[in-house]
């Protein structure tokens, strides 16, 4: 279920059309179980990113661990993992039940593909932050500023794709967020210890 090159460039333009907030992006992903099933190859695509911008978040907190390097690479690689798996399955059950069941797949299509763009510009602003290139005053906001784009990036695929309310939508956002961080801290309470 690998999908071709042809298709992975489409499904990123579509992505790269909403992130534009242009809401015809969305006819670039469809409403099949296939597709939302190829549009995991995306976190394929976005691993390194990810694991990059975790390191260089992580090596600018003062935080120790006693833990193998092996089990912590094997707890971030499964909440990382969890984060692609477990949002999807609880939002699913949200879209059968407001009888969003066939929208739900074009979401997840287009949700799955915009992270290629998401994770790649959060990887950069880690790397402006950790590099110094911005001024350490400035850093966390353009965190901010690039954390705020990204909510209203999601909760603009989730509006147009789900076809819900602005206000369903924030719900939508608000529950795949809370979900993330929860995984998110979870993984890094296992491994991560204050120092002393």
């Amino acid at each position: 279920m690998i999908p071709s090159t042809q298709e992975i460039v489409y499904r990123v333009f579509g992505a790269w059309r909403l992130a534009r907030f242009d809401a015809s992006g969305k006819q670039y992903f469809e409403e099949s179980r296939r597709a939302a099933l190829r549009s995991f190859f995306a976190a394929a695509l976005v691993v390194p990113a990810y694991f990059i911008a975790q390191l260089l978040s992580i090596s600018r907190v003062d935080v120790a661990t006693d833990e193998d390097p092996l089990i912590v690479a094997l707890v971030f690689a499964l909440g990382y993992c969890l984060l692609w798996v477990v949002p999807p399955v609880i939002i699913y059950r949200v879209c059968q039940v407001i009888d969003r069941e066939k929208a739900f797949f074009r979401f997840l299509s287009a949700n799955n593909w915009s992270s290629v763009i998401a994770l790649h510009l959060q990887l950069a602003v880690t790397v402006l932050a950790a590099g110094g290139i911005v001024p350490e005053a400035l850093a966390p906001l353009l965190g901010l500023g690039v954390f705020a784009y990204l909510l209203t990036y999601q909760w603009f695929i989730t509006r147009h794709c789900l076809d819900v309310s602005p206000l369903a939508a924030v719900g939508f956002v608000a529950l795949h967020a809370i979900l993330g961080v929860l995984i998110e801290s979870i993984s890094l309470g296992i491994v991560l210890q204050p120092p002393g």
